[in-house]
């Protein structure tokens, strides 16, 4: 159990700010952004397809790590003038993290 009496569950966790960031939380938003930068596991919706390759079939754990998607994420949360969302974009246009090569 967590600090709050809650079980500790990060698909779970991961689901409901995924549904924040959709609902237009930016909390949400930064909270997402910051999870595709560092790499989340999440229960996959869809197959996931690399180099044209099914890694993972939908309904299965994928641990991913997607830093464009955590970048325009954090650019939402910005927009809706999340300070920390600004602060995180910043570092990752200073580091050039989530930049398309």
């Amino acid at each position: 159990e967590g600090a709050r009496g809650v079980k500790m569950d990060k698909l779970v966790a991961a689901d409901w700010i995924d549904k924040a960031a959709m609902g237009g939380d930016a909390i949400g938003m930064r909270m997402l952004g910051v999870m595709n930068l560092d790499g989340y596991r999440r229960v996959s919706k869809t197959k996931v397809v690399r180099d044209g390759r099914i890694v993972a079939p939908a309904g299965v754990v994928v641990q991913e790590r997607v830093p464009m998607a955590g970048v325009e994420w954090l650019r939402k949360a910005a927009k809706l003038g999340d300070a920390e969302a600004q602060y995180r974009l910043g570092c990752c246009f200073s580091e050039g993290e989530g930049a398309a090569v």
